[in-house]
């Protein structure tokens, strides 16, 4: 009924040979958009845009939270990252404020 073992089924191939791609799909990014051209994932502005996101909740939220004040970096650090700016001021922030809190812990 149609193939022995090992021989693709010829007509099936032929019918649907128009829907299967001829190259590999690209890697990374978001998939074909409506016209079939490949949509590359937005990238951070070159120049930044609007008002950086401040630090100092930062500090605070970590004094609070503890090391749970890593959400928080991840949120201001994205945001700043599409806005253009540099990210490294939100880890430096937490790192030094999550330091802080230890001593100040590990003491009292």
């Amino acid at each position: 009924m149609g193939t022995e073992a090992g021989q693709p089924h010829e007509p099936y191939r032929a019918r649907h040979a128009a829907l299967v791609p001829s190259a590999p799909a690209p890697s990374g990014g978001t998939p074909p958009g409506p016209y079939g051209q490949f949509q590359p994932v937005a990238a951070p502005s070159p120049t930044p845009v609007g008002e950086e996101p401040t630090v100092w909740p930062v500090v605070v939220i970590t004094l609070l939270l503890g090391v749970l004040g890593v959400i928080f970096v991840f949120v201001r650090a994205r945001r700043a990252r599409r806005m253009g700016y540099p990210t490294s001021r939100y880890w430096l922030a937490f790192c030094l404020s999550a330091v802080v809190s230890l001593v100040v812990w590990y003491h009292v």
